[in-house]
């Protein structure tokens, strides 16, 4: 009651010397801790305007605009080593290595590249002492500046800082703007400059992944591991990386639901078609100036906690962890011997020996014969559905065992025409030891999806009637 009675006193002061007929009104600013007080009115023509603060005149800056230094990022906010780890040059334990060469892309005002030039010029942290630093924007010199008023500013520090700026760089065309190779291609927060389109947001992360795959450093491996299995295979020189900061539910990797991952930018799709593996997922820590919105001086907001979406090319040797993964599912139905006479199932023209029924409902023995199928870095998961029945059961197959076939990728990627030639070829060598459903087979295998999201629509059905026990087996 104190407080809003020295609003009134204060405001109604202000009132009678603008000779203001109005009721005073008041805001609270995002980043003030008290009251702001603004009244206007118009006398004699003229607009006369109060505003009384409370706190420091600097508090009236929004907290999103491009004024971000007084928040400085300890170095630890910004890990610039490689994640892939290396081995020693002593041929010690394997570690993270300080990236030699940085290229940023589609950085706003250029404030991002500014930030890492002053943390890289203060040699400490994870930054190497000769790290490279090139940042690049698509607009062209001079409109940039007329457009960003802290342009020429950035500019000159990242420069000053050993930098390098280039403009007028499609990140969707890289080599024919980039010369060489770097360890790190970073873009933070894609979007193409028009309103919320997931179609147009897609194709941009599409052909930025496909471009930037092409200039990342190529890996140099340990030739006393080479012929190592790949959880012993070490690096001299890492892979090159690309870093994309994405808001946390546009990535689509964390997707809780269908509909969810449908209005998602599936980037771990588009990475996959362009031979990528996503081998990480980490927080990432805003502390610079976002003052890019759909292509002019204009902060964004970042609702959500952002994701730091990290991809690198599939040589057979990084994993992905199993929450990143993606997979492709179909169902194999097999045909069932009747109980009493599983004689008729004996195959008289190959002589090989076909499954009995208890071998056919037994989702391990199925994935023993489905796995030996999968090229290196794909594992199948087994998982036993049902029994299925139509009409009179005999040994025309009326009756069949359903098996969810699920294709993942650990060491590649998942992409869907590659899954359903695995699906065509382990129907063909299923055949040879069993009768499959003719009606049930040569179905595309579904759209890729996050593994993680699969398990759960899978462990919400209580009614589904999958085999729990068989999922994520051997």
């Amino acid at each position: 009651a104190m407080v809003f009675s020295r609003i009134r006193a204060v405001t109604t002061h202000a009132s009678i010397l603008s000779g203001c007929r109005r009721s005073p009104s008041f805001l609270i600013s995002p980043t003030m801790r008290r009251p702001v007080f603004r009244e206007s009115s118009h006398r004699n023509g003229f607009k006369i305007g109060f505003v009384r603060f409370f706190s420091e005149l600097t508090a009236l800056h929004d907290d999103t605009d491009a004024s971000m230094d007084h928040k400085r990022p300890s170095c630890s906010e910004y890990d610039f080593s490689s994640r892939v780890l290396a081995r020693k040059s002593d041929g010690g334990l394997r570690q993270r290595r300080p990236i030699k060469s940085l290229l940023i892309l589609g950085d706003g005002d250029l404030s991002f590249g500014s930030l890492v030039t002053r943390l890289s010029n203060e040699r400490s942290g994870t930054f190497s002492p000769d790290t490279d630093i090139t940042v690049t924007v698509l607009e062209e010199r001079d409109r940039h500046s007329k457009i960003y008023g802290r342009s020429r500013l950035n500019e000159r520090t990242i420069v000053d800082g050993g930098g390098r700026t280039q403009y007028g760089v499609d990140a969707t065309r890289l080599s024919e703007f980039v010369v060489g190779r770097y360890d790190r291609v970073q873009f933070n927060f894609p979007h193409w400059q028009g309103k919320n389109n997931n179609r147009r947001n897609r194709q941009l992360i599409a052909d930025m992944l496909k471009s930037a795959m092409e200039v990342l450093t190529e890996p140099v491996v340990d030739s006393v591991t080479a012929s190592s299995s790949p959880d012993d295979v070490s690096y001299i020189v890492p892979p090159g990386e690309i870093h994309v900061a994405l808001v946390e539910h546009q990535g689509g990797v964390t997707s809780r639901s269908d509909q969810e991952w449908k209005m998602s930018w599936m980037v771990p799709v588009h990475a996959a078609a362009a031979g990528l593996l996503q081998v990480g997922l980490e927080p990432f820590q805003v502390s610079y100036s976002r003052a890019s919105y759909r292509g002019v001086d204009k902060p964004f907001h970042v609702k959500e906690m952002p994701q730091l979406h990290i991809f690198a090319k599939s040589d057979g040797v990084l994993e992905c962890p199993k929450s990143l993964q993606l997979c492709c599912r179909f169902e194999l139905h097999i045909s069932l011997p009747p109980q009493k006479d599983e004689n008729c199932w004996n195959d008289t023209k190959t002589k090989r020996r076909q499954l009995s029924r208890d071998e056919i409902l037994d989702a391990y023995i199925i994935r023993s014969h489905v796995q030996p199928l999968m090229p290196r870095g794909m594992e199948a998961d087994v998982s036993f559905a049902g029994v299925f029945t139509r009409g009179q059961v005999d040994c025309d197959g009326l009756s069949s065992a359903a098996h969810l076939i699920v294709l993942r990728g650990v060491r590649r990627p998942v992409v869907r025409e590659e899954c359903d030639a695995l699906r065509a070829k382990i129907e063909e060598a299923m055949l040879e030891i069993c009768s499959l459903r003719g009606d049930k087979t040569g179905r595309m295998v579904s759209k890729p999806i996050p593994y993680d999201l699969l398990r759960r629509k899978w462990e919400a059905d209580e009614n589904n009637g999958v085999d729990a026990r068989s999922w994520g087996s051997r």
